[in-house]
């Protein structure tokens, strides 16, 4: 039904909400070439409100399949949407994977922003004791 809607109507107002939702299906399957290619359809329309969800889930998808490119999705969409609902998962995400890189000294500066931010979030205080200096 998705899939008609965007091949029989790609004028339909409901054409963005169709390729979000069979990005998320795809998603949901591992299916991270289908995933991927509808969050590319999805981020050619222009002023579409799922801008925010579709980015993320580009990046989720990047964090799933070990993407090289993980990091800069996650900088990218943080900065494209500060006040973001998922801040918070990209954000530790970024400090998990410079921890991962180089420890809690790489991680500081990622630590240290989740904390301040996010104070009393069980993600902060897991990184309060792992990395207690870079908090």
């Amino acid at each position: 039904m998705l899939a008609t809607l965007v091949a029989d109507y790609p004028a339909s107002r409901l054409v963005d909400q169709a390729l979000y939702e069979r990005a998320r299906i795809a998603y949901q399957q591992r299916s991270w070439a289908g995933a991927r290619r509808h969050l590319d359809q999805l981020r050619a329309i222009s002023n579409t409100p799922l801008a925010e969800p579709g980015h993320y889930l580009t990046c989720r998808v990047a964090v799933e399949t070990g993407d090289n490119n993980v990091d800069a999705c996650l900088i990218d969409y943080r900065k494209r949407f500060p006040r973001s609902p998922h801040d918070l998962e990209a954000l530790a995400l970024l400090a998990q994977h410079a921890h991962a890189a180089g420890g809690c000294a790489a991680a500081a500066a990622l630590v240290a922003e989740l904390v301040r931010t996010y104070p009393r979030t069980t993600l902060a205080a897991g990184w309060r004791t792992r990395c207690p200096e870079g908090s």
